[in-house]
């Protein structure tokens, strides 16, 4: 296997895992907010379903409506920055720098590598 694909790969799987930890930072943080015992329930779902909507809907490659760039990217590093913002105020205050820095540098990858996800 090639450098390059190996590279490309790792950072597709970089892609995906942040996109699953956007989930649980926007769900965590309406599970943070919630006071009432079912709205600990309810609002992380609701939160989840909202995220997941808009990444279908806009950013997924299989989407209808998909957006082009560079608004695509510019949705995404919205997105993941506004989920590293809600984990430092959630109190993850180096997960937050962390997560902000590995979306950035991945989106980075992305357009060097020509990557279109």
């Amino acid at each position: 296997m090639k450098l390059k694909t190996l590279f490309e790969s790792l950072n597709l799987l970089i892609a995906f895992l942040l996109e699953i930890g956007l989930i649980f930072i926007a769900s965590f943080w309406a599970y943070a907010q919630a006071k009432a015992p079912w709205s600990r329930i309810l609002f992380p779902l609701i939160m989840a379903a909202l995220v997941i909507g808009i990444w279908g809907y806009f950013l997924a490659p299989r989407s209808i409506h998909r957006l082009d760039n560079p608004l695509r990217a510019t949705l995404k590093i919205t997105l993941f920055m506004c989920a590293s913002l809600t984990a430092y105020l959630v109190g993850w205050h180096r997960s937050a720098f962390g997560f902000g820095i590995v979306a950035v540098l991945n989106l980075l990858a992305a357009f060097a590598f020509g990557q279109d996800y």
